[in-house]
């Protein structure tokens, strides 16, 4: 085995450094872009900047698919093989490419010039059957013919009632186009508990299953104890046909940075996490890019963004264990608090949010979306009364996408949104 160069990675990782624990994620993932995997020096170096455990870090590796601990292609082509992509003829794509380069899947050639795996949901399942080659979507793959759209995947957004998608199908949404931040400008003249009030009234829950009220959420959030108090969004939509949250994240990222700032003005928050993914890296320089428009325009967000990339369940404390850079673990929502930063609940309370929620929030206008979702929740009520479906649909009027929460400091009163 050749000698590793660690020169190029130590400036790399200074960055992440001040983050501790909670920069291993981006941290190993720089690390990776540099070597194209993660041998032990690496990993090694990684855990003595961060002051992390050699052994958390190695089980970090472990864990998650799209970090390789040993050497693969320069070229990684997944193809997805889920219920989608595979009625759409994913396995017989599979099989031919494996076929044509003389390999199986999971496998990397000789020269180490290409590895071509199979892969769960990629999030593309509208456009199936799809792959992921590099940080690059191929969607619409007609074997026959050789035809494939390559890059950017499109949004198709399509029907009469657009709320939360109106400002998607065409491309990415700057925030000169998306406008002032008047959701946010609304709840800033309403106190933090009124702003609690009026999402428990509102019905709001998650689309998760559970249909957990987000305003119970949001005020056991805003009651717990302690200093310091996180916001984590949940971009991580893991399910085979859910492709909803791709479509916000790239055409409209300032609804989500606006309901993360309501949901950290609400609870008392000023840091946050983005949860994203790592089936979608062609999203990561939208959501920054997004970000730094947000911060110029008013100096207002201090969001990280943290690149995830095994499918896991939806538990709270799965979430806050992975955005601290941990290895998930399968528990309770209660005791999410106790897993971020290995904190008790007492000192570093996080709450999450899905992108669902957070975008619902924001449209249009705060009051008038609140009201609206009253009038339908009791109308389906009243049609239904005794149905859980209607009430879990009722309660989520509108909230058709995910978004889970942020890390936002209101540095300004916010005065040029």
């Amino acid at each position: 085995m050749s000698e590793i160069d660690l020169a190029p990675l130590v400036p790399a990782l200074e960055n992440f450094i001040p983050l501790g624990r909670a920069g291993l994620l981006p941290a190993l993932h720089a690390a990776q872009k540099i070597y194209g995997w993660l041998p032990q020096e690496a990993a090694a170096e990684v855990a003595k900047n961060l002051k992390v455990p050699l052994a958390d870090v190695h089980g970090v590796i472990e864990f998650y698919s799209l970090f390789y601990n040993e050497p693969v292609g320069r070229k990684i082509i997944r193809v997805c093989t889920d219920q989608a992509c595979a009625l759409k003829g994913a396995d017989g794509i599979l099989r031919h490419l494996c076929s044509h380069h003389g390999l199986e899947a999971g496998q990397t050639t000789p020269d180490l010039s290409l590895t071509i795996e199979a892969s769960p949901c990629l999030g593309l399942c509208e456009q199936a059957p799809a792959a992921l080659v590099d940080d690059k979507t191929e969607t619409n793959i007609d074997l026959e013919t050789g035809a494939y759209n390559l890059g950017r995947p499109q949004s198709i957004v399509a029907g009469s009632l657009r709320l939360l998608t109106a400002n998607c199908g065409e491309g990415t949404t700057s925030l000169g186009k998306y406008g002032k931040y008047t959701a946010f400008l609304k709840a800033l003249e309403m106190t933090p508990d009124s702003v609690v009030a009026e999402i428990k009234a509102s019905g709001l829950v998650g689309r998760g299953g559970a249909a957990f009220p987000t305003g119970v959420k949001w005020e056991g959030a805003a009651k717990a104890d302690g200093d310091q108090k996180y916001v984590v969004c949940n971009a991580d939509e893991s399910e085979p046909g859910t492709f909803k949250d791709r479509v916000l994240l790239l055409d409209d990222p300032n609804r989500l940075i606006e309901g993360m700032l309501i949901a950290g003005y609400a609870i008392g928050s000023d840091k946050g996490f983005i949860y994203l993914r790592g089936e979608y890296p062609y999203i990561l320089p939208v959501l920054e890019e997004a970000l730094a428009e947000a911060r110029m325009r008013a100096c207002s967000a201090k969001i990280f963004s943290t690149l995830a990339s095994r499918l896991i369940s939806k538990s709270a404390s799965a979430r806050a264990r992975t955005s601290a850079g941990k290895r998930p673990r399968y528990s309770s929502p209660s005791r999410a608090s106790e897993d971020f930063h290995g904190s008790s609940r007492r000192s570093q309370p996080p709450m999450a949010c899905s992108i669902n929620r957070l975008s619902s929030i924001t449209w249009k206008r705060f009051s008038m979306f609140l009201l609206l979702l009253r009038r339908a929740r009791r109308s389906i009520a009243r049609s239904a009364p005794r149905s859980p479906l209607a009430r879990n649909y009722s309660a989520s009027l509108a909230t058709w996408h995910s978004l889970e929460s942020t890390k936002c400091r209101l540095e300004s009163p916010c005065a040029n949104f």
